[in-house]
Formats: structure tokens, sequence, C-alpha cells
């Protein structure tokens, strides 16, 4: 299994550079901000009430989380944000960083984070009729499109994930019906390591393997790149709970590293 920290550093690097990708009009109107305090990655997303896009994450890898946390805590109350999340990942000071930020009044949320590794090794064959394809510039729009679909995010967003395709070290993928966009996912490569997100399928699609596909899609492509392996991460289902993506990753050949729980305000 691949060291703890470089897991977290391809979501982080992949996280950050999202950020960045974001038009400056759009990334101020949507009050985005993503920076490095010490080993953590501190993100903020004003407009976008998900704690996905409001979260510190990377607590206590590199030094003691005093500094961060509550850093952190301070940047999320000066703009407003009600709900964000605290990221602990396994480490010396995991059960330190979990005592701090209980001290300082968040609570443990039920659901964890899962994070996955697979190594560069073949994708089994997905069973699907709809076709993949690679994104460039010309098909950015229709990327965007299937993969905010899948998110129910509004249209609002659109020129940010356009961004993406053409980007150094993002490879984007389509999952077609026919010439009907039905799905969308992405991957970032970077330290020898490709972590994949941005996964989405137009509700209508769903259930005919869009994301088994798109999964074995983008590790194709790392392995054509080189890269050692792949990352990726999801909610851990709650009892009752179907959890389609926790199934489609692990069903691609990803294994669970460790499960990272997630501390709110």
């Amino acid at each position: 299994m691949i060291a703890i920290d470089r897991l977290e550093q391809a979501e982080h690097d992949a996280w950050h550079d999202l950020y960045r990708a974001c038009p400056l009009g759009l990334a101020t109107s949507l009050g985005l901000a993503a920076d490095r305090i010490g080993s953590a990655l501190y993100l903020q997303a004003r407009a976008i009430p998900l704690t996905q896009f409001n979260r510190t994450c990377g607590l206590g890898l590199g030094e003691p989380a005093d500094h961060a946390v509550r850093l952190g805590l301070q940047r999320y109350r000066d703009a407003g944000i009600a709900q964000a999340w605290f990221q602990v990942a396994p480490s010396p000071r995991h059960a330190q960083v979990e005592q701090l930020l209980q001290a300082e009044g968040l609570t443990l949320h039920q659901r964890s984070w899962v994070k996955f590794w697979r190594a560069a090794e073949p994708a089994p064959r997905a069973r699907t009729e709809l076709s993949v394809v690679a994104v460039d510039r010309s098909t950015a729009g229709a990327f965007a499109d299937a993969v905010l679909a899948g998110f129910g995010m509004p249209p609002m967003l659109k020129p940010w994930l356009e961004a993406l395709p053409g980007r150094d070290g993002w490879r984007c993928f389509l999952a077609l019906a026919g010439n009907e966009p039905a799905a969308g996912a992405a991957m970032r490569v970077a330290n020898g390591i490709g972590w994949l997100g941005l996964g989405g399928t137009r509700p209508e699609h769903r259930r005919k393997g869009a994301q088994s596909a798109l999964l074995a899609a983008r590790i194709a492509a790392g392995r054509e790149l080189g890269v050692e392996g792949f990352t990726t991460e999801t909610g851990r289902p709650l009892p009752g709970e179907a959890g389609p993506s926790f199934a489609n990753i692990q069903r691609v050949g990803f294994r669970i590293a460790y499960d990272r729980p997630n501390w709110a305000i």
C-alpha cells in the first residue's frame, strides 16, 4: 500500500488546481479560496453550501494541526460559512488532532470518507452499451453539462468545468448514449498518481454502467501515462444506503486504504 501522505497529497493537488482553474470572475462571485496551511489544504466556496467545497483536509500529517484548525475556523467564520468539515487522515497525531477539534466545539459527523488506492493494473471491461470518448476543448461544454446534471449543480458553474479539458495534468472523459452526453468524469495526474473525481451521471442514464466505463477509461489513460497507481474517495454508505459509488469504485479493483473522519462546525 502506498504511503498515506502521498494519497492525501494527490487529492490536495487536484483540488487546489481545480480551484485555480475557475475563471476569475466566477471564482470571485463564488467566494472561492484554496490555500495551503502547512501540510493542510483549506478549501472555501462561500456560494456553494456543500462541505465537499468547504473543508480543511490533511490535518496533522506534517506538523501539529493547531494553527491550521484555528486559522481555518476563523476564515470560515469571517466568510459566513456555517457548514464546513475538518478531515483527519491517519497519522501519529490523529488522536491529538481529534481532541483539538472537539475542544474547538466541532462534532464528529456520522459519515466518514473512504480513501481508495489501486495499482496501475488493467481495469476489468465495463459492461455497458455506452461509449466513452476523451474530451477536448470542442466537447468541454458537453462534459460540463453532464457532470453538473449528474450532481444537480447549477449551470452557472459550467465555465469552471469547461476550463479543465486541456489543462495541464487533467484528462476528462464523456460517456455517450448514442450521440447524447450521458456522464462525465475527470482525472488529474501528478507525481506518479492519478486522482479520479468529478464523476457525474445524468439521472436518466443512471444504472447503465456509465461510471464503471469512465473509471476503466481513466485507468487505461493513466496507464498509458505511466502512473504508479490511482486514488479516489467517496462517502462510506450509512446503514440502509445503497452506496453505488462505493460499489463501483471497488468493482474496478480499488481497495480501501483507510477511513477518514469528518469533523463538522
